[in-house]
């Protein structure tokens, strides 16, 4: 005979788990291809902060998964991963990686002092940053 679904506590809908996970991955794959495309924006001698990859791919507080989304990269793609940094302009890498940031941003001129990169001086702005390189092109 017919046997019901599963039903979920939530007003009691069928279960659809694996097709909730496919659905899942599918948008975290949408929006790790997102993030990782912001990421590669980054120029050579500049950072930016999780929040602000977050919320220049259109996700505002979502900075967690900029991180998230860091670690799933594949180890071929060519993202500037070492220009990421907290809020603070502090590593959130630790042992082996954090060096390896740190001389990264050693070699484009960005400097940790007392633990930390000034966000005031190396901090990407995309608009002001555009807005030089038009101006630079005219003259």
């Amino acid at each position: 005979g017919y046997t019901l679904p599963r039903l979920c506590w939530v007003r009691r809908w069928p279960c659809r788990r694996a097709f909730a996970r496919k659905m899942m991955s599918a948008v975290a794959s949408e929006l790790y291809q997102l993030m990782w495309k912001t990421v590669a924006e980054v120029p050579r001698g500049r950072v930016a902060t999780y929040g602000q990859i977050a919320r220049l791919a259109g996700y505002p507080h979502h900075s967690r998964f900029v991180s998230k989304a860091m670690a799933a990269a594949p180890e071929s793609m060519p993202l500037p991963w070492h220009r990421i940094v907290n809020a603070q302009g502090k590593s959130s890498l630790s042992g082996e990686l954090q060096e390896l940031q740190r001389e990264r941003l050693a070699q484009e001129d960005i400097a940790f002092i007392a633990g930390k990169v000034d966000l005031k001086q190396n901090l990407w702005n995309p608009v002001l940053d555009g807005m030089l390189q038009e101006w630079t092109a005219h003259e």
